[in-house]
């Protein structure tokens, strides 16, 4: 027992550690611990042994917007990388419904061009794009995705008209609009994800999705450069120029691996304090001021909303009683009369009607009041009791549901009819369409004037006598045997 409790507690410990080593080698990482990002790229070029003149970087963090440059502002030959800014002009007439990806330019369509032009870097496809674009010429093109790169195209160095020169800063710029507003640039971040899969950023980095566009041109010097979208758990932008380097390939390798490591690394350690700075900006509404039509004008207060009428309960007391109640008392009424109607010898099919319909308008009753159908039936009942100006005094309830199925049973119609008097309206004027329906209106709803068994005439009216139903005369003639 002693012995499995010291392995126990071994297991444990070793847990500990492992689970507290991914932060504990993070934190002695030579290359990023206590240093800032110029610290970081400094000892990068000395460790490979390049120039200040003969690089450009550029790296910003797409979440946080953390920024940093090395020679910012240097313009160097961009080789191909100029097809990103290109393919941007012309896919953001596709968004906005000007041409379409099967439009032809130059003979050829777009969509064989865009793909052409970054995923193989081709020369040709580019040329017959930035003609399109600056309609043949060469400084107009260029006017044109100046503001892509963050530029005035009046008031931008000259130097920017120069052949195919960019900086570092115009390049995170266009990478920052792309990928800001990826829907207005449709199949450019695609293409950029297809393009060179293991040369460039990509020849060694490979734990990350990369979206990149290079370039490579060699006259008497050679430039090689790579500017990408880099899918880390906080997404960053980076470009590196390379102006002379024989290394140049190892430079743009280990320089994606090394941005990398570094947007990871500051993640891990970011200060709380500032990640909670963050949270509580991104959770801070600030009003947006509405436009004035002149200056100075106030502007009008926020007219404010009306307030909601209370919506009903759906299932609101009757009476002080609950329509549940109500449902049950009908239900358990109906079932009585069915049973009594059953339990006798002589089965008689006008009770075992009556104690169906009974049923049947029970259940209608829970209906309505599970469906708060009260609307309907104030339609169908408050016209006909608008006509008294003062409400008419209610007899007992129980009573007159008593009398009024006492009279249903006994065949005593005249006393039934009479708890139908005073209504102008049941809301059954019409005669029913189907046989059933007609059946049940001529035993309950004989025609005006005519009194069956002396009752009170029914005012609905319009309905056939009651001497029609298969069954009247036999009733009468059992009302009349029992001295009725």
């Amino acid at each position: 027992m002693k012995l499995l409790k010291t392995l126990l507690s071994a297991a444990l410990l070793l847990c500990m550690l492992l689970s507290l080593a991914p932060c504990a080698f993070a934190e002695d990482d030579p290359r990023f611990a206590g240093k800032s990002w110029d610290e970081v790229v400094a000892e990068f070029n000395e460790r490979l042994g390049i120039g200040e003149r003969n690089v450009g970087y550029g790296y910003r963090n797409a979440v946080t917007g953390e920024e940093h440059f090395f020679n910012p502002d240097q313009y160097m030959v961009s080789a191909s990388m100029y097809k990103v800014p290109l393919n941007m002009a012309v896919s953001e007439r596709v968004y906005e419904g000007t041409i379409g990806f099967d439009t032809l330019i130059g003979g050829i369509s777009y969509q064989q061009l865009q793909d052409g032009s970054i995923v193989h870097s081709d020369n040709e496809y580019a040329r017959v794009l930035w003609m399109y674009v600056g309609n043949g010429n060469y400084r107009s093109y260029r006017r044109y995705i100046a503001p892509l790169m963050g530029e005035d195209a009046d008031t931008v160095d000259p130097q920017y008209y120069v052949n195919n020169f960019f900086t570092p800063r115009q390049m995170i710029h266009c990478l920052t609009e792309l990928y800001d507003n990826q829907e207005r640039y449709p199949g450019v971040i695609d293409c950029m994800k297809r393009a060179e899969p293991t040369e460039y950023f990509r020849r060694s980095e490979n734990r990350y999705e990369i979206a990149h566009k290079y370039g490579y041109w060699e006259d008497t010097t050679l430039h090689m450069n790579d500017c990408a979208i880099v899918y880390t758990d906080e997404p960053i932008l980076i470009v590196c120029f390379t102006d002379g380097l024989y290394n140049a390939y190892q430079v743009l390798a280990e320089f994606c691996t090394l941005m990398c490591d570094y947007a990871q690394y500051e993640l891990e350690h970011r200060e709380p304090a500032e990640g909670a700075k963050e949270l509580a900006l991104e959770g801070l509404s600030l009003p947006r001021l509405a436009r004035t039509e002149e200056p100075g004008l106030p502007i009008p207060e926020p007219t404010p909303a009306p307030t909601p009428e209370p919506t009903p309960e759906p299932f609101a007391p009757v009476g002080g009683v609950t329509p549940w109640l109500w449902v049950g008392a009908a239900l358990l009424f109906g079932l009585l009369f069915v049973l009594s109607a059953l339990g006798r010898r002589k089965l008689r099919r006008r009770r075992a009607l009556a104690g169906v319909l009974s049923l049947l308008l029970a259940l209608g009753a829970g209906g309505i009041a599970v469906l708060d159908l009260s609307p309907l039936a104030q339609e169908l009942l408050v016209p006909a009791m608008s006509q008294s100006t003062a409400p008419p005094a209610l007899p007992d309830v129980q009573e007159a549901v008593m009398g009024f199925f006492d009279a249903l049973e006994l065949d005593q119609y005249g006393q039934f009819y009479e708890k139908l008097d005073g209504w102008s309206s049941l809301g059954l004027e019409e005669q029913p369409g189907d046989a059933l329906g007609a059946m049940t209106l001529r035993v309950f709803l004989p025609p005006r004037g005519r009194e069956p068994h002396g009752g009170n005439a029914c005012r609905a009216g319009g309905h056939p006598p009651l001497a029609e139903h298969p069954r009247a005369g036999a009733g009468a003639a059992r009302e009349r045997r029992a001295g009725a």
